[in-house]
């Protein structure tokens, strides 16, 4: 299994996991990622508040952290659900500290 097949079958899971609750920005800014992240790019902050959040083209990244705080609940979002899962996965996805892209880390045993 490629990277890429392996980043969607956990993103389907994670999804089907209920993980990302009610539809809404935390589901939004997964699925942003994700496409980002599969077609091979990692997206600016500035990219993810235009296009996930509706910010104006005159978004001060340096005044608004909307997106920093997002991304923290999504890293602990897929931790809740890593954690509560009842067999350690093999992988799992995460978001590298400093970066905008989803990425699958294999477990260290």
């Amino acid at each position: 299994m490629s990277g890429l097949d392996e980043l969607q079958q956990q993103a389907d899971q994670v999804r089907a996991g209920g993980a990302l609750g009610k539809p809404g920005a935390l589901s939004r800014l997964f699925d942003y990622l994700l496409e980002r992240s599969l077609a091979g790019e990692a997206p600016k902050e500035i990219e993810i508040a235009l296009q996930v959040f509706g910010k104006s083209s005159s978004f001060d990244v340096a005044q608004d952290s909307v997106v920093r705080v997002y991304i923290h609940k999504l890293r602990r979002r897929l931790d809740g659900f890593y954690a509560g899962l009842p067999v350690v996965q093999a992988s799992r996805i995460v978001i590298p500290k400093g970066e905008y892209r989803l990425t699958i880390e294999q477990a260290t045993v």
